[in-house]
């Protein structure tokens, strides 16, 4: 780089011939400024380029999609002297690296590596010794990354009617509302709307949000659709619009106790907050439950109002902020259980799975085809039954599994007014504590292929029980190891009309 003339050359030069060698020199010093030339484009070279002007534009080393600057060389700019550089293609990025090593390294603000991964971002650095500093950076058409840079929050819209999209609308977080299903339409193309334009929606509804974009697609769909609780950020590529960093879930954080309302007339689209409002299925507000809440310790209860429902319902995981199974209670009606019945074909009424949990009180169930009255399965999952009426399942009334774990209640009384293969079934290292302290009142003289069955490291604990009424079938069935405890209640401590058997390590006490 050219060198200023020394103070007062151009006053006392002597010729004039010595007087253009300044002026020539001072004019390339300006040219060397900030503004003075026009940019050129330097490639990396192993990690480094030589600026030889102030403005340089800069591309990977064999046009690969990515690469590091490491350092700029210093051979031309003079100590003090400020440099600007920028990406020379916006296809491809230059990762200016913080504080690399060696001579003409770069030491940025933040300590953290500054991607030039548009042709408008640049970095503004200045030459201190053997080092370049950073001065000042731009973002250009990298919104989003200006807000994150200068800690700034975006700005929000709610609503709870539909709602257009358009270009003003950059770089908001725009929320729907409400229980109603609603609709968020594009007004501009992704060409018109540029490379780089963004927004965020959220659905903080108990309903559906459906995107609709004015051309092309939303992550390869024609519309996008948000559930309940999720969150996406949407990226126009000037084709398409693209998710970044997939979709979502945001959680509301319960500050007190909640309940949800479901009625065999409800439907799922109502947000099941109110008697007037509830959903259709147990399903819906589990869902609800599981996928959008923060318990944070609180209960909430779903109360299922008086009629038949058809679907059972399948909890699966423990609940963000659950700490037991009394967070999350299905409750019916406690003066007349059998006036609530969860009736299913070919499924279980309740399954906890994989370390689901959840207590079910005050109703009736019954399967037809196939299934289960309540189920407990896989690793940690639990279920506490109250004051329940088992009507005729196909398969079991209560089932033990794979670790899972099922309890009738200490001292909770309950009904049996249909058979099943077994009343209680503890299978594979699973845990059912049976009618504990509590009386189990039969009524019509069931059928049971078993009452109480336990396979394969199954364990009933059944102690204190007691059994009012008849019913047929063998009393207990226990094989592999199994264990059947009734406090030495005796070989006709379980209904039924034939005696039990012990085979293969079983044990009955």
């Amino acid at each position: 780089m050219t060198t200023l003339p020394a103070a007062n050359a151009i006053a006392t030069a002597a010729t004039q011939a010595a007087q253009k060698i300044n002026f020539e020199a001072l004019r390339a010093v300006i040219a060397e400024l900030l503004g003075g030339e026009a940019s050129t484009q330097l490639t990396i070279a192993g990690g480094v380029v030589t600026a030889t002007r102030a403005q340089h534009s800069i591309d990977t080393e064999g046009a690969t999609a990515t690469d590091d600057l490491d350092r700029i060389a210093q051979d031309n700019h003079p100590d003090g002297r400020f440099l600007v550089i920028r990406s020379a293609n916006a296809a491809r990025t230059v990762v200016v690296k913080h504080n690399a090593g060696g001579l003409g390294t770069i030491l940025l603000h933040d300590g953290v590596n500054f991607s030039l991964n548009s042709t408008k971002k640049a970095l503004l650095l200045r030459r201190e010794g053997t080092t370049w500093v950073e001065v000042d950076r731009v973002y250009g058409d990298k919104i989003e990354e200006m807000r994150a840079w200068l800690k700034v929050e975006p700005d929000t819209v709610s609503t709870a009617v539909d709602r257009n999209i358009t270009a003003p609308d950059r770089g908001k977080v725009i929320t729907l509302t409400g229980a109603t299903d609603r609709t968020f339409t594009f007004t501009a193309t992704w060409a018109a709307l540029g490379d780089g334009w963004n927004c965020y929606f959220k659905n903080a509804s108990t309903a559906f949000l459906t995107i609709v974009p004015a051309s092309g697609t939303i992550a390869g769909k024609a519309t996008l659709v948000l559930k309940p609780g999720e969150l996406v950020e949407v990226r126009s590529d000037g084709a398409n619009g693209d998710l970044l960093g997939g979709i979502l879930i945001w959680r509301e954080r319960l500050t007190a106790n909640r309940t949800y309302f479901v009625n065999p007339a409800g439907n799922d689209n109502n947000n099941g907050l109110t008697v007037g409002a509830p959903f259709l299925t147990l399903q819906k507000a589990w869902d609800v439950i599981h996928d959008t809440l923060d318990l944070n310790g609180f209960i909430v209860t779903v109360q299922l109002a008086d009629g038949t429902y058809n679907t059972g319902v399948l909890c699966e995981g423990l609940c963000v902020g659950q700490d037991s199974y009394a967070n999350i209670v299905f409750q019916g009606n406690n003066a007349n259980p059998a006036a609530v019945v969860v009736s299913t074909t070919s499924a279980s009424c309740f399954t906890a799975r994989t370390g689901g949990q959840f207590t079910v009180k005050d109703l009736k169930v019954q399967t037809t085809t196939a299934g289960s009255g309540v189920r407990s399965i896989f690793y940690g999952s639990v279920v506490v039954c109250r004051n329940l009426n088992y009507g005729a399942c196909v398969d079991y009334h209560n089932f033990a599994g794979y670790q899972g774990y099922l309890s009738l209640n200490n001292g909770d009384n309950y009904t049996i007014s249909g058979g099943a293969f077994a009343h209680y079934y503890a299978f594979n290292a699973g845990l059912l504590d049976a009618a504990f302290n509590a009386t189990c009142t039969l009524t019509g003289n069931p059928a049971f292929t078993d009452f109480a069955r336990a396979e394969n490291g199954g364990v009933i604990d059944a102690r204190n029980a007691t059994f009012s009424g008849s019913a047929t079938g063998q009393r207990y069935d226990i094989s592999a190891n199994s264990l059947i405890d009734t406090n030495s209640g005796g070989a006709s401590y379980f209904p039924g009309n034939s005696a039990g058997a012990v085979t293969t390590g079983g044990q009955y006490v």
